[in-house]
């Protein structure tokens, strides 16, 4: 069994004991960043041992894990912070697992993406998420085009380096009565929500 595990998307004391559980459990735990892995195991003592699996060798570890798996060891994959495949590595994987038929399931928890739904105060009925937004301006503009006359809350990642230039193009895209809402360093100590 293959388990897609969320871990805390900052507080590292919102993972579950259902996660904790099968971490404790798991034969092998494949995280995207061994280092940060490392701090959610020494904080709930889970005496185990992370692999790495990132953008850079999830098609090769995807391999290794297929056959593990089918050798009937029990496998965690986690994150950074929040749910894996969410603008993080794990598609791969999911398709070789429906491809090969072997068994997954997902260890529900904290997602940043309903995190700032729920922080923004705008109507999250209907939503839309965006990934993470291109590096050029021109390939941004193109995504706030292209949603223009979504009704939709737009929910989109940015690093903290660009997000002026992001907000920049926005402005000159949208009409001024379009809402924004940035959050940041959710449920950690910091936490700051500005509208």
């Amino acid at each position: 069994m293959i388990y897609l595990i969320c871990t805390p998307i900052g507080n590292l004391n919102d993972i579950s004991l259902r996660s904790i559980e099968i971490l404790n459990s798991s034969d092998l735990i494949y995280a995207e960043d061994t280092r940060k892995a490392q701090k959610i195991f020494d904080k709930h003592k889970i005496d185990k041992k992370s692999f790495s699996f990132n953008d850079h060798n999830e098609r090769s570890k995807t391999k290794n894990i297929i056959k593990e798996a089918r050798a009937g060891k029990t496998i965690s994959l986690i994150s950074d912070a929040g749910a894996p495949l969410i603008s993080d590595p794990g598609y791969i994987l999911v398709n070789e697992c429906i491809r090969e038929n072997i068994e997954y399931t997902v260890i529900p928890g904290p997602s940043s993406v309903i995190n700032s739904l729920l922080l923004s105060g705008f109507p999250i009925n209907k939503f839309k998420f965006l990934g993470f937004l291109p590096r050029k301006d021109s390939e941004r503009k193109k995504v706030f085009e292209n949603n223009i006359n979504n009704d939709a809350t737009l929910v989109f990642f940015e690093s903290p380096k660009r997000l002026s230039k992001s907000l920049s193009v926005m402005k000159k895209i949208y009409p001024s009565t379009r809402r924004v809402v940035i959050c940041r360093e959710m449920t950690k100590k910091h936490e700051e929500v500005i509208r």
